[in-house]
């Protein structure tokens, strides 16, 4: 009989949620929008993050002169908390007023006048609107198609002070909810000692609908050899060995073998490339000058996250994780069942299930099959749908005497089929095989 053997992957579909918070999305001009009184176009006024004061701006010396200018589309899915309207406005000569303007849905909405005008130099002029004007309810991201923001010039007293206004800079913020997560994929663990280099493929994926990379750090662990080692990595989109690496650690082993950890900053290289859900595949470098063992790598990602808006259905039907690779070091190994820890959405609402692909090779090919019938349609699901409950993998032929494996989760926050008002939490996955 052979042995059973488990491996704990603790850490590959770890999530952690933190505080909420409310972050903007900026929305730039892009054309001209319905008024034009001022002179100047949206060119003159769509400089971001700074302003360039007077080396172009819109200018007006009449009351009640409306500028609008349409702005760019938005493209995020969210709970909407408010839209806000930017301008960075000057007034040369006697000061009137002058207001931030909204429009939507064809009609003009004004905010409180800006104070404390004058010619020393552009002063911030804002106005904020909590909920759409043009129905008194909530924002919704079909509210912000054909959006316009501008600035209008407003008489105070009985007659009109002569003096210039001049507008150098307007946008909109869009103020949207997000969450924090944190999700840690293993990413490899070597089976024989390291000295030289060492260049492998690792995946992970982000499920989510995606604001921002927060960070982004590779934890690299092993045991040194008495003498002292330099461990030299680099992550990147080539599968050969760099000229160069991106870092270089010094591990001190004063005469005796020597554990190690070290996290590797790869937060402003993510930051490049993972701007949406999906999977991503890269490659990490590693060189040392010396052996070292039990080299192992942990990814953690910290990113903030849409929430969508409250609504039945509020969540899409399913989303996909994949694992990373991992290696039994056996060309005869058999999977016995998957199963994983975490919960349901409230009420119990979802569903977990799995496929698996297995190759001889760390490269594949990673076929993802699943089900009674074994094939790409198919998912393995255990007899009750909780957390803890082991589904049997079958499909014996396709899978097993094949040393590599990955697996495929789908969450599905109702029955797969439709969405539903709550989502699963996956926090580890376990794979039972025997050598």
């Amino acid at each position: 009989m052979k042995k059973l053997s488990v491996l704990i992957l603790a850490i590959l579909i770890a999530s952690f949620f933190f505080n909420t918070t409310a972050e903007a999305k900026v929305l730039l001009p892009d054309a001209s929008g319905y008024h034009s009184d001022w002179t100047g176009t949206y060119a003159d006024i769509d400089d971001y993050p700074n302003n360039d004061g007077d080396a172009s701006y819109n200018t007006a010396s009449v009351p009640s002169a409306f500028q609008t200018y349409n702005l760019e589309n938005y493209s995020l899915s969210g709970t909407i908390n408010g839209v806000r309207v930017i301008s960075y406005v000057k007034v040369v000569g006697t000061a009137e007023e002058i207001r931030p303007v909204l429009r939507v849905a064809g009609a003009d909405y004004e905010g409180t006048a800006c104070s404390g005008l004058d010619s020393s130099g552009y002063k911030y002029c804002s106005a904020y609107w909590s909920v759409n004007p043009s129905t008194s309810s909530s924002w919704s991201t079909s509210d912000l198609t054909n959006l316009e923001a501008g600035v209008k010039t407003v008489q105070v007293g009985g007659s009109w002070e002569d003096a210039e206004y001049r507008v150098s800079q307007i946008y909109a913020d869009v103020d949207f909810q997000v969450v924090t997560k944190k999700t840690k994929y293993h990413l490899f663990q070597r089976a024989t000692p390291l000295n030289g280099t060492d260049d492998r493929s690792f995946t992970f994926s982000i499920g989510d609908p995606l604001d921002d990379i927060k960070s982004a750090f590779i934890e690299i662990k092993g045991v040194a050899d008495p003498s002292s080692v330099n461990l030299d990595v680099a992550v990147d989109n080539s599968a050969s060995t760099p000229v160069s690496y991106d870092a270089t650690y010094v591990i001190n082993s004063s005469g005796r073998p020597t554990s190690f950890s070290v996290n590797h900053d790869v937060t402003d290289y993510f930051k490049t490339f993972a701007r949406e859900a999906g999977e991503y595949t890269r490659y990490i470098h590693l060189k040392t000058n010396n052996i070292v063992n039990l080299v192992n790598a942990k990814l953690t990602v910290t990113y903030t996250k849409i929430i969508p808006p409250t609504q039945t259905g509020a969540y899409v039907v399913s989303g996909l994780v994949y694992s990373s690779i991992f290696d039994t070091g056996s060309s005869g190994a058999a999977y016995n069942s998957i199963l994983w820890k975490g919960s349901l959405g409230t009420g119990n609402t979802g569903k977990v299930r799995f496929q698996m692909a297995t190759s001889n090779s760390s490269s594949g090919p990673w076929n993802y099959i699943g089900g009674a019938g074994c094939d790409g349609s198919g998912w393995f699901e255990p007899a009750s749908p909780y957390a803890n409950t082991p589904a049997e993998v079958k499909c014996y032929p396709q899978l097993n005497n094949k040393r590599y494996y990955r697996y495929k989760v789908m969450l599905c926050s109702n029955d797969c089929v439709t969405g539903g008002d709550y989502t699963p939490t996956v926090n580890d996955v376990v794979v039972s095989w025997s050598p």
